[in-house]
């Protein structure tokens, strides 16, 4: 299709939320936004990523909430874009205090989102919150079968009839999750912390995926028995009556069985096997701090126990935060955290944390071992590197990389790093460029997802105690970069602006768009794509001296790694009457088909008198 008739595409109107979604609102999570470029600077500049943050408040503000935990992405209103889930356990409603509730934040901006709570809510249940760190308090899944996102949230610090710490879950059924499923401990006691952990997963193929939630301080049975060595509950049955009830091959007090839940086809049957963690899992000898449990999906037989893999003792070891290839062999391997594993040798520090690749089929070799690039901070202090960790392809390369968060170092000290595969020799520092309390605690969560439909992955950070409510931080990658931000018109002058639209569109069309309009609320060209740019006449203009002398390379082929340089050229006096106005540059990639491929961000020059 000739470029012209390309780039003359109709714009449909911005989303309009779906109406079955209960308390949709537009939301004030861009109120008071920040915003900034990060400048990483790593090992090398091989593999890394340009990117930009903006900072994401709760659409209703509360003091010491927690905003922005358990994070996941995905599409619930299947409008193209992905949308966040986003906790905020210390929440109150009415005069329910710290009975917390979940946000889901709808892209491509984040402007509207939708409240679910407990009904009625409770009094300090703190939903989704974990007293012991649990990485999993949440899942996403079809549990009733009807094709719908459904929202499965755990609340482990909840006590019922005077018990602290029983625990329970809430299943909240999509598409509007008005239903609130309550989930109740089936052996309740203290410090039982059920709820701990939850995962949704169709082990039977029968189209509706099972719940299945841990109580990791449960007490084990047996002679004597064993206080909080934890447990997990499976239920296959849609009445959620009859659970099976799996415990440690081997309980151990406090063991902490059920501290993580993730599924796997581990054996190559199609069925997702279920990966439990035990990370306070302890014996003496030989000294092991942590196990990994992994159980057949269909039968629920255990078929291996992988223990911490170092004499020192992995501490921490058993948390799965990723089942996939990693090391390029075409093999599934696992990633598992041990956030507690002491760093030994000069400028160690106990606790420091570690997170490694177990090599698959067997898992029984560590292919790569991931610490922090600072491992003790100045005052000495350094634990829990690895608590959260995401795998996610941040710079489109086909090879995953491994973001990592180092939350717990001290007030200005947290960071998140991306190490950069195939290799993870290359490192791109998260959090180093704001002032330490708009960073407290940052990289305590993470989730990746295409929010705005340019085709990229945008990653979303958690600093649960940034501005004393709790934050999202959202890295979106700057794929058009000036090399100039402002041009006078008096003066005249060039700008060069790199397009690096990736190895996925080589060879493909391309065309540069012009605003003086701004980016907000931008366009919707077509489902799923999110154009940051508002039309205007001077977009129109723009299309008419394509490729001229005064918009050299603003429509062309992408070259064969995917990149284009587009010019503006000003002669001295030209546009006059423009000064004082912000120019807005997206560029757009046009598919073989004569599609709209991707876009963008936009880049704005200062246009000075």
């Amino acid at each position: 299709m000739p470029l012209g008739s390309a780039v003359k595409f109709e714009m449909l109107p911005r989303p309009t939320p779906m109406a079955h979604l209960p308390a949709r609102r537009e939301s004030t999570v861009r109120s008071a936004l920040v915003a900034g470029l990060l400048f990483a600077i790593a090992q090398t500049a091989r593999a890394q990523v340009l990117l930009q943050w903006t900072l994401f408040l709760s659409p209703e503000p509360q003091s010491g909430a927690l905003f922005g935990s358990g994070l996941r992405a995905c599409d619930f209103n299947k409008d193209g874009f992905d949308d966040l889930l986003a906790l905020e356990p210390l929440a109150s409603i009415g005069t329910a205090t710290n009975c917390g509730r979940a946000w889901i934040l709808f892209g491509p901006d984040f402007k509207t989102a939708a409240e679910l709570h407990a009904s009625p809510p409770v009094l300090q249940e703190r939903l989704g919150h974990s007293s012991q760190q649990g990485l999993s308090t949440c899942a996403l899944g079809d549990f009733n079968g009807d094709r719908e996102i459904d929202v499965l949230v755990g609340s482990p610090d909840f006590g019922a009839d005077g018990v602290d710490l029983v625990g329970r879950a809430h299943l909240f059924l999509g598409p509007d999750f008005s239903s609130d499923v309550v989930i109740k401990n089936p052996r309740p006691e203290a410090k039982a912390r059920f709820g701990e952990s939850v995962l949704l997963a169709d082990r039977n193929g029968d189209g509706h995926d099972d719940v299945i939630v841990s109580a990791s301080g449960a007490t084990a049975p047996g002679s004597p028995s064993q206080a909080e060595a934890g447990a997990v509950y499976v239920w296959t049955s849609p009445d959620l009556v009859h659970a099976t009830k799996l415990t440690n091959a081997q309980p151990v007090f406090q063991s902490a069985f059920g501290s993580s839940l993730d599924k796997a086809d581990v054996n190559g049957d199609s069925i997702p096997d279920l990966l439990v963690g035990a990370n306070n899992f302890q014996i003496a000898s030989p000294f092991v701090w942590g196990a990994l449990d992994l159980y057949d999906g269909q039968s629920l037989g255990l078929m291996q126990t992988i223990l911490s893999p170092s004499p020192d003792g992995l501490g921490g070891f058993g948390d799965v935060v990723y089942a996939g290839d990693l090391t390029g062999d075409g093999i599934q391997d696992l990633l598992v955290s041990a956030w507690e594993a002491p760093l030994v040798g000069p400028g160690g520090c106990g606790l420091a944390g570690s997170v490694v690749i177990l090599a698959g089929p067997g898992f029984s070799s560590v292919a790569h071992v991931f610490h922090s690039p600072v491992a003790c901070s100045p005052s000495g202090l350094g634990f829990w590197f690895g608590l959260h960790t995401i795998v996610a392809d941040m710079n489109k390369d086909g090879s995953q990389d491994v973001i990592i968060g180092d939350p717990t170092k001290s007030l200005g000290e947290a960071r998140a790093y991306i190490f950069f595969g195939p290799d993870y020799g290359t490192i791109q520092v998260l959090g180093d460029d704001f002032a330490p309390f708009l960073a407290q605690a940052f990289g305590a969560d993470f989730a990746a997802g295409d929010f705005d439909g340019d085709g990229r992955l945008e990653l979303a950070v958690h600093a649960p105690l940034a501005n004393g409510i709790g934050s999202i931080y959202l890295y979106d990658v700057q794929t058009l970069v000036p090399n100039r931000e402002s041009l006078s018109l008096s003066q005249g002058g060039e700008v060069e602006l790199a397009f690096k639209a990736g190895a996925d569109e080589v060879g493909n069309q391309y065309a540069g768009f012009l605003s003086l309009s701004g980016s907000d609320p931008g366009v919707i060209p077509q489902p799923g794509l999110f154009v940051p740019l508002n039309v205007d006449s001077i977009t129109a203009a723009g299309l008419a001296l394509l490729n001229t002398s005064v918009l050299p390379g603003f429509a062309g082929v992408l070259d064969q790694t995917g990149k284009a340089t587009l010019e503006i050229h000003v002669a001295p006096g030209m546009f006059a009457p423009l000064a004082g106005q912000t120019l807005t540059v997206v560029a757009l990639t046009i598919e073989p088909s004569g599609h709209l491929g991707t876009a963008s961000n936009a880049a704005q020059v200062a246009l000075l008198p």
